[in-house]
């Protein structure tokens, strides 16, 4: 098979990101935005974004006084505020089922590299994906 040909042929790392790409984007989000805190994360890399700093404070509860706050998070609810608002939930969900299906087609490349035994791989990769 010559190098032309052998690239329209997709490997098996290329099935696995392509197939949970597919499920994970395609079932409405169902599984990715089922953690209540995605909306949390959006609205504090909004504040992030408008004020400039990482708040210290809690911002949302509005019935206790201020509770100390360490935001660990804060580079990914920026980041997930920058892709809602350009492309909304939707753009939240397709970009973390890329980096979701991009960790398996790594973690394939990795075992199959390691291991130098396809099936074992596979195995690996199909249970780090139905856990």
């Amino acid at each position: 098979m010559n190098s032309k040909s052998r690239f329209l042929v997709p490997s098996l790392a290329d099935v696995f990101f392509l197939c949970s790409f597919l499920i994970l984007s395609l079932d409405g989000g169902k599984k990715l935005l089922n953690d209540a805190g995605t909306g949390f994360h959006i609205r504090t890399g909004q504040y992030i974004m408008a004020h400039m700093s990482v708040p210290r404070y809690d911002i949302f509860s509005h019935i206790t006084p201020p509770l100390p706050w360490f935001a660990h998070e804060w580079l990914s609810a920026v980041i997930m505020a920058s892709i809602h608002r350009v492309f909304g939930l939707i753009g939240v969900v397709l970009f973390f089922s890329f980096l979701i299906s991009l960790t398996y087609f790594f973690l394939f490349k990795f075992v199959r590299a390691t291991s130098n035994n396809i099936v074992f791989a596979a195995l690996v990769v199909f249970l780090a994906t139905v856990s």
